[in-house]
């Protein structure tokens, strides 16, 4: 039967008909296989080169949106394209790890710990910096470090720039080079674990600075270049993060590394999670505050371009004057933040200042940027985002928050979308999501939702102020609050010792809790940061006291005291130059002199030169060297001529200290250094040139040239050489060896009769080395273990903070400060 109950029947000549026509057709396709093979083949490569030609218009496209957005994502990019006014980014440079087995390359005193989180000092006193081209080399991971306002972003800009324009490609291999170049905000990152396919949430991402016509191409442009020979990521504002958003995204971007091993990462970030990119290989290289050259350098490049662009009666040719605005921005550039110094710039040049803080610079710049009945309701937004420790938000939640306040929601005639496309082109918001609303920089949300709090504060809640989340995007609001908000109960919460009483450790505490004098110091400095905009706020003198009571007493480490140092000096109270002249005179804290003298130079208190210029006699070279840069930083006229009676008469390392000294004062130092190289003096000749090798000026190579060469004596001749070959930049950041790997280490336990076996099984011969080895062994070993994961990085540390040896003890206390910044430490 068949299939609907009829029988088969077979019939011939269908049969036959089909068998032919089948044969016919068999033929017809063999005897032209050839041609239908080239015309498959064709088919085939039309479609290659349409996909070809689509990725590649997606690929210039996505490039000019690139640099549309690093011309315009700086704070003043609603009037200057970024390379008008760029003044070119550097990272510092850390210290070299010790090691046993070598002597240290050079024999310059470090006077100061390294604390790349409180640079004020250090960048003012000479820290080494490299230009960015070193973080871009190689492919290691790379997150650049800094405070909001350092420059990060822009740094991230310049790369981007520098890579367009092609001049970055000399300091990279071309094996290394970009093969693609992504970027994304870290806040519009959004993984569903599980859910969501990974590369699909790079897209979505990206998609906020993509035109039009880069939109239809861009998943395929994403997948072909993570899959390419070298492609990187750019992520901007990890920093703005919520703890349970970063941790997502942290390891969402672990996933994405499996599945494009070749894809190089670098983020913007604060200190705050910087153990955690540690341990996924990352290494940090943080922003250097601006050079005092460099500070001159953007006045004038702003002048200029403002003189050029903006018209009206603000701009002329007498104003903005070059020499009163210099005058007036007299602070040391690394006390101030290069967002501080744009925001100031701008307010002077538009003549609408509101005061002499960034606090009432940036009030200064959202009058100025915004229509008066939009204020309300941002100030409604960037509240709720700080108590909610978020920085974006649905624009469902958006319009909730601004129901209850008097603003953009309440003029009927104004269309929402189209008041977010104008705050986007003023500056005020950035481009995120479609839905979604997000500030363009947290300091411009800190200081709305800082008169947000002081407002809920007058009416009662003083509550919510203590509930707030403890985030780096609430400690930004906090920072530029003190004029507005009475922070005493704050910081009545977190301060709740004395910073009097001396540190404690134990050598046998193996607990998993941080040290409670560690998480102490920590809340300090934190508070610390809200002092430069906190006016005459009565809980001021506390933390002040507090900071002083750390930096007077030797017994607290090293690295915190030279933290507390740069906080009292950054804030710029001026009662803190009776304190620094009063450690002058401690002779048996020569610690507390170091940094007194630094102190005294950073705010060039003229008082203390008498002072200083006695501790150029000192017995402790650290001390010496201190006082010389101090009296430096002075650029006064007694203070060099000091430095220049010590350069002729003193003792030769006196000398060498002066000459680094007169190094930091280009009007009265650099002509009596390039006197000094030419003195009848041999040693005066041969000790100048320490000083010329610190200044970063064309015509001092031009000086050791010429010294180099015609100098009778070659001990001089050979210092001058040195110098000129001397490679500021530096290598390029790099992760730190494995414990298994570290020469020293083999070493260590090859004379003891056994070997370093590797992964896990080398944290135990480290280990034992940090409580067997000599002082140096000790030293290295604490440092090495800064780089281990957290539980058995807590334990070990925690032992060796009473280490007899205090270099030893201030390398651990550094390990254990990095965890109290962490969200799951606090």
């Amino acid at each position: 039967m068949g299939l609907f109950g009829s029988r088969w029947q077979f019939d011939t000549a269908s049969f036959t008909a089909g068998a032919a026509l089948g044969a016919l057709l068999t033929a017809l396709v063999v005897s032209r296989r050839a041609g239908m093979l080239r015309t498959f083949g064709a088919l085939r490569a039309q479609w290659a080169a349409w996909r070809e030609i689509l990725a590649t218009g997606t690929a210039q496209s996505y490039s000019r949106d690139l640099v549309r957005w690093a011309q315009t994502c700086h704070l003043a990019g609603p009037l200057f394209l970024l390379d008008e006014i760029l003044v070119p980014p550097t990272v510092l440079r850390a210290p070299a790890r010790s090691d046993p087995l070598q002597e240290a390359e050079s024999d310059l005193p470090q006077v100061l710990p390294f604390t790349p989180d409180w640079p004020q000092l250090g960048a003012l006193y000479g820290w080494p910096q490299a230009p960015l081209e070193v973080v871009v080399r190689g492919r290691q991971h790379v997150v650049l470090c800094g405070r909001p306002g350092s420059g990060r972003t822009v740094a991230l800009a310049a790369i981007v720039l520098g890579l367009r324009a092609g001049k970055l490609a000399a300091f990279i291999e071309r094996k290394d080079l970009p093969t693609s170049l992504l970027l994304a905000h870290a806040a519009d990152l959004e993984p569903a674990p599980g859910k969501t396919p990974t590369i699909d949430v790079l897209v979505q991402a990206m998609r906020p600075h993509c035109s039009r016509r880069t939109l239809p191409g861009l998943p395929a442009f994403v997948q072909r270049g993570l899959t390419g020979e070298a492609p990187w990521l750019l992520l901007d504002g990890f920093d703005e993060l919520s703890d349970a958003h970063a941790l997502r995204v942290r390891e969402w971007l672990g996933v994405l590394l499996r599945q494009s091993p070749r894809l190089r990462i670098i983020v913007a970030d604060g200190f705050r999670g910087l153990p955690l990119w540690e341990m996924m290989g990352f290494t940090c290289a943080a922003v250097a505050p601006w050079a005092d050259s460099k500070h001159e350098a953007f006045v004038g490049r702003w002048v200029d371009r403002w003189k050029k662009h903006i018209a009206g009666a603000s701009a002329s040719a007498e104003w903005p004057s070059l020499d009163i605005l210099r005058g007036w921005l007299s602070v040391p550039a690394a006390l101030t933040s290069p967002l501080e110094i744009t925001l100031r710039l701008w307010s002077a040049c538009a003549g609408d200042a509101l005061g002499k803080t960034s606090s009432s610079d940036l009030d200064a710049l959202v009058r100025r940027q915004c229509e008066p009945a939009w204020v309300p309701g941002l100030k409604q937004l960037a509240g709720t985002m700080v108590a909610a420790g978020v920085a974006v938000l649905s624009r469902a939640d958006g319009e909730r928050a601004l129901s209850s306040a008097t603003g953009i929601e309440t003029r009927p005639a104004v269309d929402i979308s189209a008041v977010s496309a104008e705050l986007i082109a003023r500056g005020i918001w950035r481009a995120t999501l479609a839905g979604r609303l997000a500030f363009a920089h947290p300091s411009i949300a800190g200081r709305l939702a800082a008169h947000h709090l002081a407002r809920s504060e007058r009416v009662g809640s003083t509550d919510a102020l203590l509930a707030l989340p403890s985030t780096a995007f609430t400690e930004v609001a906090l920072s530029l609050a003190g004029d507005v908000l009475d922070l005493g109960p704050l910081t009545r919460d977190r301060l709740t010792t004395s910073s009097e009483s001396p540190p404690t450790s134990s050598g046998t505490d193996t607990t998993l809790r941080l040290v409670p004098w560690v998480r102490e110091a920590n809340a300090l400095l934190e508070c610390a940061a809200w002092l430069r905009n906190a006016g005459e706020a009565e809980w001021r003198s506390d933390v002040l006291r507090r900071l002083a009571g750390v930096v007077r007493n030797e017994r607290w480490p090293s690295p915190l005291r030279a933290r507390c140092a740069c906080a009292l000096v950054a804030s710029l109270d001026p009662g803190i130059l009776v304190l620094f002249r009063q450690m002058l005179e401690a002779a048996d804290d020569a610690e507390g002199q170091v940094l007194g003298a630094l102190g005294l130079g950073a705010l060039r208190d003229g008082g203390a030169i008498a002072g200083l210029d006695d501790l150029l006699d000192s017995a402790n070279r650290e001390v010496r060297w201190a006082a010389a840069r101090g009296l430096g930083r002075m650029a006064r006229k007694e203070a060099a001529e000091a430095l220049g009676r010590t350069l002729l008469t003193g003792e030769e390392d006196a000398r060498r200290a002066a000459s680094v000294g007169l190094s930091f004062d280009r009007e009265e130092g650099y002509p009596i250094l390039r006197e000094a190289a030419t003195d009848s003096d041999a040693l005066v000749r041969r000790t100048s040139i320490g000083g010329l090798a610190q200044v970063n000026e064309p015509w001092v190579v031009d000086v050791l040239r010429k010294v180099s060469r015609d100098d009778k004596e070659w001990v001089v001749r050979t210092a001058a050489a040195t110098a000129l070959e001397a490679t500021p930049e530096g290598p390029p950041p790099a992760k730190p060896a494995d414990a298994a790997d570290l020469p020293w280490l083999v070493a260590f336990a090859a004379a003891r009769g056994s070997g370093v076996p590797s992964g896990a099984g080398a944290m135990a011969v480290l280990e034992r080395a940090l409580a067997e080895g000599n002082p140096r062994e000790r030293l290295a070993a604490a440092e090495a273990w800064r780089q281990a994961a957290f539980p058995e990085r807590m334990r070990v540390l925690k032992q060796s903070l009473a280490d007899p040896d205090a270099a030893v003890r201030d390398a651990s206390f550094e390990g254990l400060w990095a965890l109290a910044r962490l969200p799951m430490i606090r």
